[in-house]
């Protein structure tokens, strides 16, 4: 990924930093292990290194929270999503075992995304 930098002069430099998927010098997008892998594999690898799933170069904070704010392009798709995640499956869908006395509850957690004209909504739907 290409990180801008401004110098004393105020000119902006440009500086390779190094994939966040195999640690070597080129964008998340040219990379060949990730390129190797289908969508849900995309997302899963994502999800695993922490990063944004809108951008895909940061570990420092999440899609809603990021400064992209275009949609996927994927087939009209304006989601705000990376195209390289495009048609994946969820991967924050688990189970959640509910703090009771006894016995445990096991509880499907479900990602909720609603969205609406003045801002999108993220939460989760719990069912038995």
């Amino acid at each position: 990924m290409l990180a801008t930098r401004v110098n004393g002069n105020r000119e902006p430099s440009r500086t390779l930093t190094n994939c966040p998927v195999c640690n070597q010098a080129h964008k998340v997008e040219d990379c060949p292990n990730l390129k190797r892998l289908d969508v849900d594999q995309h997302a899963q690898r994502v999800k695993e290194k922490s990063l944004c799933f809108q951008c895909l170069s940061s570990s420092e904070h999440r899609a809603r929270e990021c400064s992209v704010r275009k949609g996927c392009g994927v087939d009209g798709c304006l989601k705000h999503h990376h195209p390289l995640i495009h048609g994946a499956s969820p991967v924050f869908v688990g189970a959640a075992v509910v703090g009771c006395s006894s016995p445990t509850v096991l509880l499907q957690l479900v990602p909720l995304l609603v969205e609406k004209p003045k801002g999108d909504i993220y939460t989760h739907l719990c069912s038995p």
